[in-house]
């Protein structure tokens, strides 16, 4: 539940000697009632009550998922050649995987699911969902030399992004519009592990 009661484990513990757990990232189907996550580096979905568990995607190096808003697509990071991580994505059911990026990761869909926001190098970048007009989504002069960013995430309505900068100097929360002109900072204290901002 919301308030932190109810907690549930719908996938249950599983260990193997000299085998990582590697069960992270799990994301919602847009109706509720699915759970895709990866497992070892592979993606598996699961029924919203632990039943019917299944692999739509072998082991290759996966990391973060998101599904596209109507459910149809799910996009995710790999690592391809030299150890570059390359954004994908795939039908729900694991068919037609496609390469959307030579270089990327940390994908998320916008709420209409037109577009896609993610990670290149250390900046935020934006793309059509086809992997088309890939842009940078602020400037140079915006952006300051050096900074790293990390873990964008889209606002409900479509009209802000999220994400972790520390282009100040201190690693902070960034919530910014869609052109990077209005942008408001939320100090984080000491640098530590920040994932997914949720709105």
């Amino acid at each position: 539940n919301s308030d932190g009661s109810g907690i549930s484990e719908v996938v249950p513990l599983e260990l193997s000697l000299g085998t990582p757990l590697n069960k992270f990232s799990p994301v919602w189907s847009p109706d509720g009632s699915r759970i895709a996550f990866v497992f070892r580096g592979r993606v598996d979905i699961v029924n919203a009550d632990g039943r019917n568990r299944s692999t739509l995607l072998a082991p290759s190096g996966v990391r973060k998922l998101d599904f596209s808003p109507d459910g149809s697509t799910i996009i995710f990071d790999r690592t391809g050649d030299f150890g570059t991580r390359k954004i994908f994505s795939m039908n729900a059911d694991g068919t037609n995987v496609v390469q959307l990026t030579s270089a990327g990761r940390n994908a998320v869909y916008s709420p209409n699911g037109f577009r896609i926001a993610f990670i290149d190098g250390n900046s935020v970048m934006t793309m059509n969902a086809d992997g088309t007009n890939i842009e940078p989504f602020l400037t140079p002069a915006q952006d300051g030399i050096g900074t790293v960013e990390s873990r964008p995430q889209w606002s409900p309505d479509g009209q802000s992004i999220a994400y972790f900068s520390d282009a100040s100097g201190e690693y902070e929360l960034v919530i910014s519009d869609q052109k990077g002109e209005q942008r408001t900072f939320i100090p984080l204290g000491k640098r530590s592990f920040f994932y997914n901002p949720l709105w």
